[in-house]
């Protein structure tokens, strides 16, 4: 996936912030969706874990890790 849209296949390389900012912006818009909510969802079970390992063993945890709104684990869409 990244093979496509990697930092290090950028030619020329952006020399200023302004052209940091351009390839990051054109690279994020070029991660496929799924692969991003793939790494969100991974993310949050592992953090999900993290924190009921910690409520057990009397840690505080009062978040939670799903939308406030919805219930539902945050997702990117595509624009």
């Amino acid at each position: 996936m990244l093979e496509k849209v990697a930092w290090y296949k950028l030619q020329p390389k952006p020399k200023t912030t302004d052209e940091v900012k351009v390839a990051l912006q054109t690279i994020w818009e070029e991660l496929p969706r799924e692969h991003v909510n793939k790494a969100v969802a991974n993310f949050t079970k592992c953090l999900t874990a993290y924190m009921a390992v910690q409520a057990a063993s009397g840690g505080h945890s009062k978040h939670t890790v799903t939308s406030y709104h919805t219930g539902k684990v945050p997702t990117i869409n595509s624009s």
